[in-house]
């Protein structure tokens, strides 16, 4: 319907949710034509919404607690989401790189929210450095999402993945270990 002149309330979300299916599908350009459209979205909307002349095309408003404006944190809330989902995709395309770059302007904008997202953004992290063969940078990445965890204590579920997912680092990075008990463990606490 967009296509034909049709209008959608939030036509970035439209987009996002289109690249996620079309990624579910296997559809890997249409789900980066998707992306790049949520992200252009969003880019214009922040422009259309800014009355600095900073050049910041996502303007952060806050209120007089000093939390986020409903307009700024909607705002980031989606870019977010749309950055995070770039990086998935290019993780999926093992584009590594390209996958950090993108988290890095979702951490970026998350850190702006107030911890939004931090938690997912910093596994996703981790993980494009695990694909990338870089160990020590994955368990900086699972630190600073162990910190997250410390600011936000009704995040502690996700201790037990975080444990499971440094062991996966662990056990790619130092394959002649005790990898067979390592295993039996893990796949143990994956039940629980």
């Amino acid at each position: 319907a967009l296509g034909r002149g049709g209008v959608y309330k939030d036509e970035g979300s439209l987009y996002s949710r289109m690249s996620y299916f079309y990624q579910l599908a296997g559809r890997y350009e249409e789900a980066m034509r998707y992306i790049q459209r949520a992200i252009d979205y969003y880019t214009e909307l922040g422009r259309k919404q800014s009355a600095s002349t900073d050049g910041s095309y996502f303007p952060i408003t806050r209120n007089t607690d000093g939390g986020l404006s409903a307009a700024s944190e909607s705002l980031l809330d989606n870019v977010i989401h749309a950055y995070g989902n770039l990086t998935a995709l290019y993780g999926i395309l093992g584009l590594c790189d390209k996958a950090l770059e993108a988290n890095a302007v979702a951490l970026r904008f998350a850190r702006e929210a107030n911890d939004n997202f931090l938690l997912d953004l910093y596994r996703m992290r981790a993980e494009c450095f695990r694909e990338a063969g870089q160990p020590d940078s994955c368990f900086v990445c699972l630190d600073s999402a162990l910190a997250v965890i410390g600011r936000q204590p009704q995040q502690r579920k996700y201790l037990t993945i975080i444990a499971l997912q440094r062991t996966g680092i662990l056990l790619d990075a130092y394959p002649d270990s005790a990898a067979h008990y390592i295993r039996a463990t893990q796949a143990y606490l994956a039940d629980s």
